[in-house]
């Protein structure tokens, strides 16, 4: 058995909100962001409902309430996942 390190600078904490702050509510635009560790990473997403996006700040708009729970994203270094984090999404409805 080979084991090796991937070293990753950075601290690629994702965030979600909507256009303006978090929680997102239902109809706009979720957004979702993580700082870029350099290196080549790639980043990809996964999330309730079938989301799955690459990419540092990929979006889902006309987020739903279905949407919401825990959003995933695997760091990938080469054809290794350095690194898996995740953030949680809530809807929120405004009653008219």
């Amino acid at each position: 058995i080979t084991t090796a390190a991937v070293a990753m600078p950075g601290d690629p904490t994702p965030t979600a909100n909507g256009p303006s702050n978090d929680p997102v509510c239902a109809g706009s635009t979720l957004q979702l962001a993580l700082t870029d560790v350099g290196g080549g990473a790639q980043y990809q997403w996964r999330g309730p409902n079938g989301f799955t996006a690459v990419g540092t700040s990929p979006t889902l708009p006309n987020f739903q309430p279905e949407n919401s729970g825990r959003y995933y994203v695997d760091v990938v270094i080469g054809t290794c996942i350095a690194r898996t984090e995740s953030v949680v999404v809530e809807s929120i409805e405004i009653p008219s």
